[in-house]
This record gives C-alpha cells, sequence and structure tokens, in this order.
C-alpha cells in the first residue's frame, strides 16, 4: 500500500490555487497515480463510531482555499460550518437539542432557527454503506489504496460527490473517495468534472473520540431564519401516543432499534399575493434508534426520489425504489395509497422496518 502524505496532497492542492502551468487532468492523473493496490473485501463498512471530529481543507480551481469543520453526535447532534483562509464562517449549519439552525450572511451574519424539533445530524456523512451499496449495483468500483493522516483508507470511484445522487462514473466525470478503513469515514474527496480537477476536500485532522462540551451543539440565534406565517416556514409538533395511533402507517421498531419519537412538520406553502392558498406541506417524521444507528420513517408529504432510483422488491409481495445517498439512503413505497420513506444508512435495517409497516385502522389521516 503506497503511502499518501498530506504533505503531498497539500502540495497538489496549493498547485491548484495557483494555477501552476499543469492542468486540472493532469492534475487529476497524478493523484491517482499515486494510489496503492486495490484492496481485497470491497468497499470497507466497519461499524458507525457514535462521534468524530474532522477538518478539511477544500481546494477549487481559481477560488479561496475554504476551511470546513465538523463536530458529530450521532444520531441528532452535528455541527458543519466552512470557514475562508481568514477565519470568517461562509457558510454553517447545526442540529442539537433545541433544533436545527442554518448561519445566514443576511443582511448581517447572523445564526436563524430554521425548524425546532430533532434531526439527522447535519454534515454526518455515511458513505461507505452506500458505496458498498453502489458497487453491488455497477455504481462504484474500488480503485486502489491510499494512507491519510497516517490511517488506511480504501479509494472508492463513483461519479460525483458527497451530495450528489449516486451515479455511475465515467472516464471523464468521476470521484474518488477515500474511506477510512476503520471508521467508514471519508478522509479526502476528489472531484473530477469533464476531465478537470475541480474540488477536493482532504480531511486535515480526524478524531475518532473527540471530546465534547456543553454546548457544542447550541448557537446564538437572532430567531427564525425564515419569519413564522410566511412560505417556508416550519412548526414541528411532537406527537403523543394517542396521536400516533391515528397516523395511517406506522410499523413496530426493528431488533434493536426503539421508538425515539414522532414528530409532525407543518410547512407553510402560501405566496404572497396568490389567488389562492395551498394547504401547509405536513410530514410526519419518527425515528427509530439502535444507539449511533438512525432511521427515518417519513409519511405524509414526501417528495418523490431523483431519476434513477433503482426497484426493488420489499416483504409482503410490495415493490419500491432505492435510492442510495452517501449521507443517507432511502427506500420509497406505498401503503394504502400513503406515500412513505424509510431513510437511514443500513439497508438491511430499512427492509426490516419496510416488512414491518402497517396500516392502522384507527388512522383518520395525518394528525397536523
Amino acid at each position: 500500500m503506497l503511502t499518501v502524505g498530506v504533505a503531498l496532497a497539500l502540495l497538489l492542492a496549493w498547485r491548484v490555487d495557483t494555477r501552476a502551468q499543469t492542468s486540472g487532468e493532469q492534475q487529476a492523473a497524478a493523484l491517482e497515480g499515486q494510489l496503492g493496490g486495490v484492496p481485497a473485501g470491497g468497499v470497507p463498512v466497519p461499524a458507525p463510531i457514535r462521534a468524530y471530529s474532522i477538518t478539511y481543507r477544500i481546494t477549487e480551481p481559481n477560488t479561496p482555499v475554504q476551511i470546513e469543520k465538523k463536530l458529530i453526535q450521532r444520531p441528532f447532534y452535528g455541527s458543519d460550518i466552512t470557514y475562508s483562509a481568514r477565519g470568517q464562517i461562509s457558510s454553517g449549519a447545526v442540529t442539537g437539542p433545541s433544533g436545527a439552525y442554518i448561519f445566514e450572511s443576511s443582511p448581517q451574519p447572523h445564526w436563524g432557527l430554521l425548524e425546532s424539533g430533532t434531526f439527522r445530524a447535519t454534515g454526518d456523512d455515511q458513505a461507505a454503506p452506500a458505496l458498498a451499496l453502489a458497487a453491488q449495483h455497477g455504481l462504484a468500483r474500488v480503485i486502489g489504496s491510499a494512507r491519510i493522516l497516517g490511517r488506511a483508507c480504501t479509494v472508492v470511484r463513483t461519479n460525483g460527490p458527497v451530495g450528489d445522487t449516486v451515479a455511475a462514473p465515467t472516464a471523464s466525470n468521476y470521484t474518488d473517495i477515500y474511506l477510512d478503513d476503520s471508521s467508514g469515514q471519508v478522509l479526502n474527496e476528489v472531484w473530477v468534472l469533464n476531465g478537470e480537477l475541480v474540488r477536493q476536500r482532504l480531511a486535515t485532522s480526524f478524531n475518532p473520540d473527540p471530546h465534547i462540551g456543553p454546548g457544542a451543539f447550541t448557537v446564538a440565534s437572532s430567531g427564525p431564519a425564515v419569519p413564522a406565517g410566511t412560505s417556508g416556514s416550519t412548526v414541528v409538533v411532537s406527537l403523543k401516543p394517542s396521536d400516533i395511533a391515528h397516523l395511517p402507517v406506522f410499523a413496530s421498531a426493528p431488533p434493536g432499534y426503539h421508538l425515539e419519537g414522532v414528530q409532525d412538520q407543518v410547512t407553510d406553502q402560501s405566496e404572497p399575493g396568490a389567488a389562492s392558498t395551498l394547504a401547509p406541506a405536513t410530514t410526519i417524521y419518527a425515528h427509530f434508534v439502535d444507539g449511533p444507528n438512525l432511521i427515518d420513517l417519513e409519511e405524509g408529504t414526501v417528495n418523490p426520489g431523483p431519476p434513477g432510483s433503482i426497484r426493488i422488491s420489499l416483504p409482503d409481495h410490495r415493490s419500491g425504489t432505492l435510492t442510495i445517498d452517501l449521507v443517507a439512503s432511502y427506500i420509497d413505497l406505498t401503503i394504502g395509497g400513503q406515500p412513505v420513506r424509510l431513510e437511514g444508512p443500513n439497508l438491511h435495517a430499512l427492509l426490516e422496518l419496510a416488512g414491518r409497516l402497517r396500516l392502522q385502522p384507527q388512522a383518520a389521516g395525518p394528525t397536523g
């Protein structure tokens, strides 16, 4: 296995920043040429760690360097903040005990409450199980090995970076993702578009067991990001057991999991000056938790999956679609006319929960 030192990778990134004479295509080839042999065993999928911190150096051609810092405490708490080289926040999102927050730069820099409630940890990429699935469907392949920060990594090639819909790589469009063999976290991401290196996101520090102090996921908010009563504003209501009994579809927890809570997320869809008023969009979220593992059951207003989702057979002669996502994959299906989405990185657990979905006889429509 060839050692790829952080210093060398940073030097390559510096060359992108300074627009040296080598082209993006040559730099992409140089990075690929540093890889070690293809490891046996395919894509590693280690047990998920409970918490981690990671810092990335992000380089893009003709763009100032940015620094991304993440602190994650699975399954619900996350901080993902990107800074300029001068240390100013350029973007950020936090999920914590009091809800989900985003950083806004206008009219002046501030944190705004996006919505109250409990949500999957923002910024928590879980690429390893998704890439293992993608490899099974011909959408990714292992191309080599490397070391980042002294840690053994398996390098997997797919089409786009974390955040894009997973698709098969081509000769000129691909992303090489360096997975830490021990934790499954992404330690390097090299994105090539039309044969040119367009972005590298390289870990400069990684701690799989960070100290997390009180207030780590709390921000000083100046109010809601979207004013109440305006389009896009959201009200989140926790549901009681008596409310859950009236949901159209529900399920018992899969083995090892427990129901952590259910919330009704109601989003205002009205548009100022519109001739007619749209009814609020109501989505139910049920959280099933097993340590760091989370499955979200969503029903109500569920947006359709992207083109290219994979048709799959489900228990009880049902069918649905699987969308492979490097954050959390999901299954879409319909039960008694009700759209349902099951989201989480563990496909086996998703299939187990899909087999437990049932129409509820007491249902009288979603609670809102």
